[in-house]
């Protein structure tokens, strides 16, 4: 049987808005990886909120890059998929570096804060 491949993070049917212009850098790079995770798996926001120890809201907003998930909601998100440990590791690595980029950033809207468990 084939697979229907599922549409892109930002693609109509996703429930996802585009990114914002401003965001970039670590932040971005994060939350494109995160919302690629989020593409593979298939589930809405009510589906994933059942797995998660976040709520619906704390979810969409790491979705939207106004959060971040801590390293335990990011790995129990990574335990979901088939993305193996390469592919978790590598989430981790740019959810780091968008955590030190917001502790030096000044405040202000694209400074997501922390979600999570």
């Amino acid at each position: 049987m084939q697979q229907t491949p599922h549409p892109g993070p930002d693609a109509p049917g996703s429930g996802l808005r585009p990114l914002p212009a401003r965001m970039a850098g670590p932040v971005r790079a994060f939350v494109e990886a995160l919302r690629a995770l989020h593409a593979d798996l298939g589930l809405g926001l009510p589906e994933l909120a059942e797995r998660l120890p976040a709520g619906r809201s704390s979810i969409a907003r790491c979705l939207a890059g106004q959060g971040l998930p801590d390293e335990a909601l990011l790995a129990r998100w990574c335990d979901l998929g088939p993305a193996g440990e390469p592919h978790r590791r590598r989430l981790a690595e740019l959810r780091q570096r968008a955590a030190e980029h917001c502790a030096v950033a000044e405040p202000g809207p694209d400074r997501p804060r922390t979600a999570g468990g």
